[in-house]
């Protein structure tokens, strides 16, 4: 499920917000940050019909040219805070976004409920109950995630920034 609930339009770029739900952890292995943090696929052996999720998330994700970025909010120059990322080769992409643009998203999302803070890893905790019929064999932990897009008016991309629920939560169990 995914649509657009606000759009952008400047003199030359635009931005979009979509919301969608993304996997938190998975039945299958799930990377975030470069280590395995979740895995639950039942086999013969297990017993019961209950897990505990305990997944550590980033609540918030900026990509500039295809690589998650550096952000030092204390770096602000011109009225603009800016994003690095760096390829393998160690080149670097920078886009200076203007704080009114960054202050405007971060508001939005308040006001849908996003849990604003210091942390920029958060805990995700929870005890999951398999209430259905028979057993089941994968589960899956989502969470809401929402998503700013900047486009040039020509249509290239610029960035993405991603705001996670991490209180907004839901589970599939197969």
């Amino acid at each position: 499920m995914q649509y657009i609930e606000l759009e952008f339009v400047g003199k030359h770029s635009q931005a979009q917000m979509r919301k969608t739900w993304k996997p938190a952890a998975s039945a299958t292995l799930v990377l975030i940050t470069g280590k395995l943090i979740f895995a639950s696929e039942k086999n013969g052996c297990s017993e019961g019909n209950g897990l505990l999720v305990d997944v550590g998330v980033q609540s918030e994700v900026v990509i500039v040219g295809g690589r998650e970025t550096v952000v030092d909010e204390r770096k602000v120059k011109d009225g603009f805070l800016w994003f690095r990322s760096f390829s393998n080769l160690r080149e670097e992409t920078s886009v200076g976004l203007s704080l009114g643009i960054v202050k405007r998203m971060k508001w939005k999302k308040e006001r849908a409920g996003w849990l604003v803070g210091n942390e920029k890893k958060v805990r995700v905790k929870r005890a999951e109950e398999y209430g259905g019929l028979g057993e089941w064999k994968k589960f899956g932990c989502y969470l809401l995630t929402e998503r700013f897009i900047l486009k040039r008016m020509n249509g290239n991309l610029i960035l993405t920034h991603d705001f996670k629920h991490t209180h907004q939560t839901r589970s599939k169990w197969e």
